[in-house]
Formats: C-alpha cells, sequence, structure tokens
C-alpha cells in the first residue's frame, strides 16, 4: 500500500502500471466532499485514463496514515477489500478498496477527501 502511495504521490507512471495491473484494473475515482455535496470528482474506469489523470495532477499528494484489510470476504480469484485513512494537502481523505494480495494489484481505489469545517 505504501508503495502505491509513493507512486501516487512522485508519480511513478511504471510503478502504477505494474499495480493498475490490467485486465484485473476496475477504476480509480477520488472526490471531495463540503458540507455533505460532493465538490469535484474524478473516475477512471481505464488503467490509462487513471494514469493520465495523475501525471496531469503532478502526482496526488496523499499520505496513508491507516489501512485495514478484510473489509469483505476473500474471493475465489485471491483478491480481498480494504479500508484506509490518510491527509491530503492537509485534509483528512478516507476510501476503500480491492486487491490481490499476492502481486500486489490494486483493482480498486475509492478515496474521499473531506474539507473540514470554517
Amino acid at each position: 500500500m505504501q508503495a502505491f502511495a509513493a507512486a501516487l504521490r512522485e508519480p511513478d507512471l511504471a510503478q502504477l502500471r505494474a499495480i493498475w495491473a490490467e485486465p484485473r484494473f476496475k477504476w480509480f475515482s477520488v472526490f471531495r466532499r463540503e458540507s455533505g455535496r460532493t465538490k469535484w470528482k474524478f473516475a477512471a474506469f481505464k488503467k490509462a485514463k487513471a494514469l493520465r489523470w495523475v501525471e496531469q495532477q503532478g502526482g496526488v499528494p496523499i499520505r496513508i496514515t491507516e489501512v485495514r484489510g478484510g473489509t469483505s470476504a476473500p474471493k475465489a480469484q485471491g483478491h480481498s477489500g480494504f479500508s484506509y485513512e490518510g491527509r491530503w494537502h492537509g485534509h483528512r481523505f478516507q476510501g476503500k478498496g480491492d486487491m490481490l494480495c499476492q502481486t500486489p494489484e490494486i483493482r480498486v481505489w475509492s478515496a474521499a477527501i473531506a474539507k473540514p469545517p470554517s
């Protein structure tokens, strides 16, 4: 997980390509919530679109502080759900995903950034 976060921050597109291995990649999404409403959102259902967005952003400045595994029962294909928390430009973020643990390959990554109350 930390290698994935580091690859997003840099950005290290070669590392992201390896982690987002096809055909298992399903989606990558990020959204920001303010006062209970979504302010902006990005979702990619193709690896190439996710890579372009990360590159255009100049990286995604996340710091993961906690990861919890087993948010879903392990599937027959050897993948399992997880949840995580961290910081993004000083704001709290949290999310969930799905990964193949043996490789590791991240199939799904969804993050929500919370703007602190004013």
